[in-house]
């Protein structure tokens, strides 16, 4: 298949330098995790990185309930970043899961069993770097080959040759972190590709919902600000998207945003652990 055409975007930056910091000192600590990495959240779950003594990280899970385990599975050698999502839409064999890859291959853990499987049928001789799911759908990147989508039936379709650095995953798209852009594609390849953002300093803590997509940049000299699309929706665009600042800033990086119940920015990592947005982010707007 070939790359769709990617489409221009307006990005209203200088609105975004002309609105006051909202310090995150507002925000409230939910799980400290000092030193975690990658943050990922799906089903009121939340998951992470956690530093070990020997250098190596931690998956570790928050369940809705509010109790902080450590799944019994391996290590890993560098914080793993996790995708949370159901194996079906409804039915018996509807499961949430958390995927992963592990050692170049797609693996998946079930958050009620803590079963950790490795996911054959998505795993070949190349080298598995990131996989995503959602209602059954998976997506997976592969190290220089590009990033796939596979329906409910097993079909694959490559979506693009880009191997990027983070995903997040919707009902029917997927967003991606390629260098300093922010891309959105449907799931199903047709269509038109998406620019949330180009040029951008350091983007990490992609989120994505049906209709809108969010992303964090950083600079030491700036810290980090947040930015979001205006909703989209439907089959046919818009095509040219408008990305808002948001007035929240932190010092330091964060590395990973969650959305909540309403499909808003719930949560985030930063240096001191899981956080929450207070008041949330493009609320209303």
């Amino acid at each position: 298949m070939s790359t769709p055409r990617i489409t221009t975007i307006l990005t209203t930056v200088a609105l975004a330098a002309a609105l006051p910091p909202a310090a995150a000192g507002a925000d409230s600590l939910v799980t400290a995790a000092p030193g975690a990495k990658a943050l990922a959240g799906g089903g009121g779950y939340l998951a992470w990185s956690a530093p070990t003594p020997d250098g190596r990280w931690q998956l570790t899970v928050r369940a809705p309930g509010g109790t902080v385990s450590h799944p019994a599975v391996a290590a890993f050698a560098r914080p793993v970043r996790v995708s949370i999502g159901s194996t079906a839409p409804y039915g018996a064999s509807r499961r949430l899961v958390a995927t992963y890859a592990r050692d170049g291959d797609a693996y998946e853990l079930d958050l009620a069993s803590g079963a950790e499987t490795r996911l054959a049928a998505l795993s070949t001789r190349a080298e598995e770097t990131l996989v995503a799911v959602g209602l059954g759908r998976y997506v997976v990147v592969r190290r220089g080959l590009g990033t796939y989508s596979y329906g409910p039936g097993g079909r694959a379709v490559r979506l693009t040759k880009s191997v990027p650095s983070q995903i997040a995953m919707s009902q029917s798209r997927v967003a991606s972190i390629e260098g300093g852009r922010i891309v959105i594609r449907r799931l199903s390849g047709h269509g038109r590709a998406l620019v949330a953002g180009r040029n951008l300093a350091d983007p990490s803590s992609l989120w994505l919902t049906r209709y809108r997509a969010g992303y964090a940049t950083y600079t030491g000299q700036a810290g980090a600000k947040l930015y979001g699309t205006r909703r989209f929706a439907g089959s046919g665009g818009p095509y040219t998207l408008r990305v808002i600042g948001d007035p929240w800033s932190s010092p330091g990086p964060i590395d990973g945003i969650v959305v909540d119940g309403h499909g808003e920015p719930g949560y985030y990592l930063d240096a001191d652990g899981v956080e929450r947005f207070s008041p949330t982010p493009f609320h209303g707007r």
